[in-house]
């Protein structure tokens, strides 16, 4: 089979295409053969090293302080069909169509062996492998924010960085609350959010949001580089900061500004569950909300698909499809 090798710290050049084995179960595996996966933001933060500073010593540790070395392939959710099956797994048969999350990096290959105990689930026939490829990761840190945030009928809701993977799905599940929805990104993305359904829009390169005065019920805060000032002054007394990304310091101030306003600071790691991924499956299926896919690449072509997520113009998601692709 051919897969990509991460071989160092760097730019997209860094992922090589080579020939492997294919990989045998275990007892409580499935075989997959991969018919898309994605590019998500994650896979171009780790494979360059830009994380988050509260984890970068102990993770370069584990991964290895010169090149990679716990984790050469990248890839975080797939779509595609069950090969084989462990002896101890029952749920899932060769020949089903499934996707969902690795849990653990890997989909940058034609074939790959994940636990039957993850977040996988049957693909329904209506969603074609390319959009389920690129629907767990985001649809799924989108739906565990939405259900912490609480959100109620006639709601304010801003969306810092709503043109990501994960924004366009969050701006969906607001307004199925009935909720009013101001989206924040850059001019190019904002009138596919308002073909989405959000209310208003904002160009954060003409008004930055420490310009913007709005107040919401709810401020999400999705993309890396959020401003924690401008979102907890946004949200009303009584409001919620949902805090899509940890750093150390906003984790403190987060802390204190929930014991001591009436604001509260909301910071979690989402939990990937096999029931949140049927239910964002099922409102695919049926036209209630939308997966967003900017562009399609062949899987030869990965490594310019992670240039193109970097160039920040993508709208949505990025797919990658194998030469192996059906319906």
């Amino acid at each position: 089979m051919k897969a990509y090798t991460w071989t160092a710290y760097g730019a997209p050049d860094v992922l090589q295409l080579e020939e492997r084995d294919i990989p045998q179960p275990g007892d409580n595996e499935i075989l997959i053969r991969n018919h898309a996966t994605s590019v998500f933001a994650g896979d171009c933060e780790l494979r360059r090293f830009s994380v988050l500073p509260a984890i970068r010593i102990p993770l370069r540790l584990f991964l290895g302080l010169r090149r990679p070395k716990r984790v050469r392939t990248l890839g975080q959710e797939f779509s595609g069909t069950v090969e084989a099956v462990g002896k101890q797994v029952t749920d899932f048969h060769p020949g089903d169509s499934v996707f969902g999350p690795t849990a653990a990096f890997g989909a940058y290959a034609e074939y790959h062996c994940l636990s039957a105990d993850l977040a996988i689930t049957q693909k329904p026939d209506s969603i074609d492998h390319n959009s389920a490829a690129v629907l767990p990761v985001g649809g799924m840190n989108a739906l565990y924010f939405h259900q912490l945030a609480d959100i109620r009928p006639g709601d304010k809701v801003l969306l810092v960085g709503a043109g990501g993977s994960i924004g366009p799905i969050s701006l969906q599940l607001a307004k199925r609350e009935g909720a009013e929805v101001t989206v924040v990104d850059s001019a190019d993305k904002l009138e596919r959010l308002r073909e989405l359904g959000a209310d208003h829009a904002v160009d954060y390169q003409q008004e930055p949001l420490s310009q913007h005065e709005g107040r919401y019920d709810v401020v999400f805060n999705i993309t890396l580089h959020s401003s924690y000032a401008d979102g907890l002054r946004l949200v009303k007394p009584g409001g919620r900061l949902m805090l899509m990304n940890l750093f150390f310091w906003q984790l403190v101030r987060g802390w204190f500004a929930s014991r001591l306003t009436s604001k509260k600071v909301v910071f979690a790691m989402t939990e990937y569950q096999r029931e949140d991924l049927n239910y964002l499956a099922n409102l695919v299926s049926s036209g209630e909300i939308k997966v967003l896919v900017d562009r399609e690449f062949p899987f030869t072509e990965l490594p310019a698909a992670h240039a193109y997520v970097e160039s920040g113009e993508r709208v949505g998601n990025v797919a990658v499809r194998f030469a192996n692709q059906s319906a």
